[in-house]
C-alpha cells in the first residue's frame, strides 16, 4: 500500500486492499450503499424564523422531528419521481431503504456554524435520488410543504421534487456481506 500512495496524487489515499476473483464487480456485487448528506442545520428554521447562521443550533424537537421525517423513507418504495426519465410503472424504481436518520448535529473545529450530517443506508440509489429526498425534506421543515407529501411523491402520479444542491453528498460505505 505505501508502494501504491507513492504513485498516486497527494489527495488520494489507499488505506487497504482486498483481493478478489476475476469475476467479482465491486458495482453489481455491492449488497448495500451508505451516504450523507451534510448541511448547516440553519437551513432546516422555519422560513420565517429569524436566525443568526453562526449562533443557530438546532433545538432537540426539531431534532426528532427531521429523524421521523427521515424514517418514513425506510422500506421499499416507488421512487420515479426521486430521478429522471423513469415512468411510475417501472419496476426498476423501487428501491429498498434500510435507514435514513441524522446522529446529534456537530461543529466543526474553526467553525461556528452547526452541520447537520443525513445518513441514509440503501441497497441502491438512482441518479438525484438522495438529492431529491434531501431537498423534499428540506422544503417540510422549512415549512413549504407538509410531510404528507413524501407519501403522495411515492406514489404512482406524476409530482416535481425540490433537489438539494449535490455540494454534500459523499458516499460513505460500500457494503459486501
Amino acid at each position: 500500500i505505501e508502494e501504491i500512495n507513492k504513485v498516486l496524487p497527494q489527495d488520494i489515499k489507499i488505506f487497504a486492499t482486498q483481493r478478489v476473483t476475476k469475476s467479482f464487480n465491486s458495482k453489481e456485487n455491492c449488497d448495500a450503499r451508505t451516504y450523507s448528506y451534510t448541511l448547516p442545520t440553519y437551513v432546516l428554521t422555519k422560513m420565517d424564523e429569524t436566525f443568526d447562521e453562526k449562533s443557530y443550533r438546532l433545538p432537540a424537537e426539531r431534532f426528532e422531528e427531521l429523524n421521523k421525517i427521515l424514517s418514513i423513507y425506510v422500506g421499499t418504495k416507488n421512487y420515479h419521481n426521486f430521478t429522471i426519465r423513469k415512468e411510475p410503472n417501472d419496476p426498476s424504481c423501487r428501491r429498498y431503504i434500510m435507514s435514513f436518520e441524522c446522529p446529534e448535529p456537530f461543529v466543526p473545529e474553526n467553525t461556528e456554524v452547526e452541520f447537520a450530517r443525513l445518513k441514509v443506508k440503501g441497497q441502491s440509489f438512482m441518479m438525484h435520488q438522495i438529492r431529491r429526498m434531501v431537498g423534499l425534506v428540506v422544503a417540510i421543515m422549512r415549512g413549504h410543504v407538509e410531510p404528507f407529501v413524501i407519501a403522495h411523491a411515492l406514489e404512482k402520479e406524476k409530482f416535481p421534487v425540490p433537489q438539494a444542491p449535490g455540494l454534500g453528498l459523499v458516499l460513505e460505505k460500500t457494503h459486501y456481506d
